[in-house]
């Protein structure tokens, strides 16, 4: 209904401020607390004290604009069946993330939403989102699907060793951040992988 009279970026830019909105911006406020304090200090204590203040620095600001901009930036070059499985797959794989950082990270502190979850991902659990990720991807995204498949789980154990090392292991923000960074990843993945199809199409045609 919007596309006769709104243009193309400026829906994209509508539809990423919905599905903040539908979560309630948590994944948000987890992206901003996760960088100003894995990148606002030396020290681990005061890492965490950062991500606990509900005030935004400059580095959390950044990153808010940043997965804004990417997000909408990708949408504008997707069309068609991989502009709807890049949306689809987004949020199903970030889900999928949690339960695979979960099932083998720490908790930071000894409270919270973050130890809450890792204490309660077993291998069931582990198992039983992976197969659901996995069906879904294959069947939804195909190659492109299971290429970003993999490419979350080596970013999500990426994340989670890094946030390892400084801040001692995860919390419930760091979970948050991954969601927000995943469905990016996929978006713009996507972008590069249908833009890496197209060339591939185009130089085989070009030969005869």
């Amino acid at each position: 209904m919007l596309q006769s009279f709104v243009p193309l970026t400026l829906r994209n830019l509508i539809l990423v401020a919905v599905l903040a909105i539908l979560s309630r911006g948590l994944h948000f406020d987890g992206l901003a607390d996760s960088v100003d304090g894995l990148f606002g200090s030396h020290d681990r204590e005061h890492r965490l004290a950062i991500m606990k203040d509900s005030r935004i620095g400059t580095f959390g600001t950044l990153a808010l604009l940043g997965v804004v901009l990417f997000k909408v930036r990708a949408l504008d070059l997707l069309s068609g069946g991989d502009r709807n499985t890049a949306l689809l797959l987004g949020p199903v794989l970030s889900r999928w993330a949690y339960v695979v950082i979960a099932y083998r990270a720490v908790p930071a502190r000894p409270d919270g939403l973050g130890a809450l979850l890792v204490r309660n991902v077993f291998f069931r659990e582990l198992a039983l989102a992976s197969g659901i990720a996995l069906l879904a991807t294959i069947i939804v995204g195909g190659g492109k699907g299971f290429i970003t498949l993999m490419f979350t789980l080596v970013f999500s154990l990426g994340v989670m060793r890094f946030c390892t090392v400084r801040l001692g292991g995860v919390t419930g923000d760091t979970f948050g951040a991954v969601g927000e960074l995943v469905e990016t990843a996929t978006l713009c993945l996507f972008v590069v992988l249908s833009f890496t199809s197209r060339q591939e199409i185009h130089t085989f045609t070009a030969r005869f």
